[in-house]
């Protein structure tokens, strides 16, 4: 499959200078049409083998201009309710066990696992966030904007365009901002959830044409499941990206906070290199980023479930995640 149109620049300009001392991160880096540092391919995804790639990769999913999500607290209150908001972002629902927070843990194509882990954690209070890629056979592959309780800023009050979704409803098409450095969204809503596709721009990313562009409406649906995530479906020639190809569905915990906990859905391995260790039989990587103890990296891969768990905060946070949290 082609790569991407567009690799979107997260907060990497923090991650990156903390690394440009690593003699793996120059063999790393390329350069999207619009300057911007990423990893070709993503190949990180699969192999597992390069940690600052596999950092890269763990923020794109959260931070590019045209999906920012707004920020979630670290600290959040101390009740949260399933689907509640906190500053626009999902806190899915909990349930206990003894000492420990079960939370069910969909992902844009379907797939369900649920998350277990010591309550001191919090992690589903640090609110989730979803990510994909689409792929439209023969022309271009876009990433997903996934926004909850928000439809997103545009250039103008109404929509430029709609097009017919088939099923009695309408996919909108609005101008983008200037400072987006694309052109326009296809825009769908799904109950409480947003979907939006990016379309051409200053990036070198294609423009849909019009017969495009009414295929993806018609062909790209969504529903909110039973336990409120956005749960997407693509009909050919679209199809839903995996983890194998890049850009695979991804559920990600506190995109925008200090503590964030990413998992992958897909075909993975255990992670090899020197920051590897065995904790407990599960084959773990955890390295500092620079010498602010506020900047570890971790990851694992449970070949059981299929899951790819990325872990970024401070060392005792991603230690924690690390030796404690459970797929099932």
């Amino acid at each position: 499959m082609a790569a991407l149109d567009r690799i979107p620049a997260p907060d990497a300009d923090r991650l990156w200078s903390e690394a440009e001392g690593r003699s793996y991160a120059t063999e790393a880096l390329s350069l999207d049409p619009a300057g911007r540092r990423r990893v070709p391919g993503l190949t990180v995804a699969v192999t597992l083998t390069a940690t600052i790639g596999a950092i890269l990769w763990l923020a794109q999913a959260f931070d590019r201009p045209e999906a920012k999500q707004p920020g979630a607290s670290s600290s959040p209150p101390a009740s949260t309710g399933p689907g509640e908001s906190l500053a626009a972002t999902f806190v899915p629902s909990t349930r206990s066990e003894d000492d420990r927070t079960i939370v069910p843990v969909t992902f844009p194509n379907g797939a369900t696992v649920a998350l277990s882990y010591s309550s001191t954690l919090r992690i589903a209070d640090l609110g989730a966030t979803s990510y994909g890629a689409i792929d439209l056979a023969g022309c271009c592959s876009r990433d997903l904007s996934i926004l909850y309780r928000d439809k997103g800023q545009y250039a103008d009050t109404e929509p430029f365009r709609t097009y017919p979704d088939g099923r009695g409803g309408e996919v909108e098409l609005w101008r983008a901002l200037p400072s987006d450095g694309v052109n326009f969204y296809l825009v769908w809503s799904f109950g409480p959830w947003t979907l939006r596709v990016w379309d051409g721009g200053d990036n070198g990313g294609a423009t849909l044409s019009e017969a495009e562009r009414a295929l993806w409406a018609t062909h790209l649906t969504g529903r909110v499941a039973d336990d409120r995530y956005l749960v997407l479906q693509a009909e050919s020639p679209l199809e839903l990206r995996t983890m194998e190809t890049s850009g695979g569905p991804q559920v990600i915990f506190g995109s925008t906070a200090d503590e964030t906990v990413k998992l992958a859905s897909g075909s993975c391995s255990a992670p090899n290199g020197e920051d590897v260790q065995t904790i407990d039989g599960r084959v773990v990587e955890e390295t500092a980023l620079g010498q602010d103890p506020n900047r570890y990296f971790g990851q694992w891969c449970d070949e059981q479930h299929s899951i790819l768990v990325q872990v970024y905060g401070g060392q005792q946070f991603v230690d924690q995640v690390l030796r404690d949290i459970v797929i099932r």
